[in-house]
């Protein structure tokens, strides 16, 4: 066994100490002596020894006492203890055992056993501090393993929610995304009505089919951009955003508090210039000006629905931008009175 294996000896008998720590000593062991019960818990709770040989038969506090505060101490239940005693009857054996001490060895000693026995327990403690640190490590292993795992998961995560809000926000205004999701479009939940009162507006060209007839696919797709480029920035100078594109139409959403209806107002006054006789008052003039100079006839535009309510956005299965309820369907039918009687409807009741 290696010198380094320290054993705590416990005997009131001074005799059998000596003879016990010149035992050890010639295999190698480290030894210290003790003469009584509190002794030896003194010395184990200084020093935790790795087997203690323990005489049964003392007075004060006996062999089978001193184990039992042993096995209550967190730190020292686990040392081997061997007992040490004349006492060779079965009812001694089964108290050693109900004490929970791990080998029992009568005097007079049997000097090989004891040696053999004592290392045997030894050698076992150690294979099983070695399988115990083992088992340890391993399971230190594969949190951080986990934990790896778990940082890389997020960070893929965290990456896909941020490439789905870039997509998001293609598709979606922002100002109607803060209204909707202000911490972000990962905070939507399905099932989440919100209400809340904004004005809509309703805005297309007349007679875009006939003009789209009289020109190539490519002109229609220039100068339909460039319109649209046009009545978007009067929106947005309007604190409004496009909610959809709708062909040749736009519908606008205003949303600011106590100023939706006048914000709305506002952009079908910038926007006017192109719903009858051309007045050099906004860009949409002089936007219909070069177009008429390079296409031919100017066309014209009508603001077709206007109104305001308080509309709702989600549902308890889906959410899509653009169930709004009360105020587009105002609006709505402001535009099928202006397609139906040929006449420009500005506003409708607000």
């Amino acid at each position: 066994m290696t010198s380094a294996s320290y054993i705590l000896l416990v005997d009131d008998e001074p005799y059998n100490l000596r003879l016990l720590e010149e035992l050890l000593a010639l295999e190698g062991y480290n030894t210290r002596s003790a003469k009584s019960g509190a002794e030896a818990l003194e010395y184990a709770q200084a020093s935790r020894p790795e087997l203690i040989l323990l005489d049964v038969m003392m007075p004060d506090m006996d062999g089978f006492e001193v184990c039992e505060q042993l096995r209550a101490d967190a730190l020292l239940q686990t040392v081997p203890v061997i007992f040490l005693t004349a006492l060779s009857d079965d009812a001694s054996r089964l108290k050693g055992l109900a004490a929970m001490g791990d080998d029992y060895i009568t005097k007079p000693l049997n000097v090989e056993l004891m040696l053999t026995k004592i290392a045997s327990l030894l050698r076992l403690r150690q294979l099983r501090q070695a399988a115990y640190k083992e088992q340890i490590e391993q399971q230190v292993q594969a949190l951080q393993q986990a934990q790896v795992q778990a940082r890389q998961q997020m960070s893929a995560a965290l990456k896909i929610n941020e490439a789905l809000s870039e997509k998001f926000r293609l598709f979606v205004p922002e100002q109607f995304l803060q209204r909707i999701a202000p911490q972000g479009p990962e905070t939507i939940q399905l099932g989440n009505a919100i209400e809340s009162e904004v004005t809509v507006l309703f805005c297309d060209i007349r007679d875009f089919t006939a003009i789209a007839e009289m020109q190539s696919a490519q002109e229609t797709f220039i100068w339909l951009n460039r319109f649209f480029t046009t009545i978007n920035q009067a929106i947005e100078n309007c604190h409004g955003f496009v909610d959809k594109y709708l062909g040749d139409a736009v519908m606008a959403v205003f949303d600011r508090t106590q100023h939706h209806a006048s914000d709305g107002l506002s952009a079908v006054i910038q926007i006017s210039p192109s719903l009858g006789p051309a007045q050099p008052v906004s860009g949409n003039y002089q936007f219909n000006r070069s177009h008429s100079h390079r296409h031919g006839p100017a066309y014209r535009t009508g603001c077709n629905g206007y109104s305001r309510g308080q509309p709702s956005h989600g549902h308890n299965r889906s959410w899509r931008r653009g169930q709004h309820r009360s105020p587009v369907g105002g609006a709505d039918q402001s535009l099928q009175l202006s397609n139906n009687y040929q006449r420009r409807c500005d506003s409708t009741a607000a």
